[in-house]
């Protein structure tokens, strides 16, 4: 993810989302995958396609206007159809 550190227990964990990602989309036949990474008080959201992925700048997902942007993501992505989700 760019602007993070770059030791060593970050890129094993970026590792491990990256190869999580992947293995659900080549399990589940999707035309791209939306998450949400948690690290502590932080969250980013994710948008995983074949080529690559699209990640957001982190923010505190527990209060201020950072609560609103996770409230306003899960809000939307429930109005979404199958394939807007990803499903193929």
């Amino acid at each position: 993810f760019p602007g993070e550190r770059n030791s060593v227990v970050g890129q094993k964990a970026r590792g491990q989302i990256s190869a999580s990602a992947a293995m659900t989309m080549s399990l589940m036949f999707r035309g791209h995958l939306l998450t949400v990474v948690v690290v502590g008080g932080y969250a980013r959201l994710v948008r995983w396609e074949r080529r690559g992925s699209i990640v957001t700048n982190r923010f505190k997902y527990t209060e201020g206007p950072g609560a609103l942007i996770l409230f306003e993501f899960y809000l939307r992505f429930a109005q979404l159809t199958r394939t807007q989700r990803g499903l193929d």
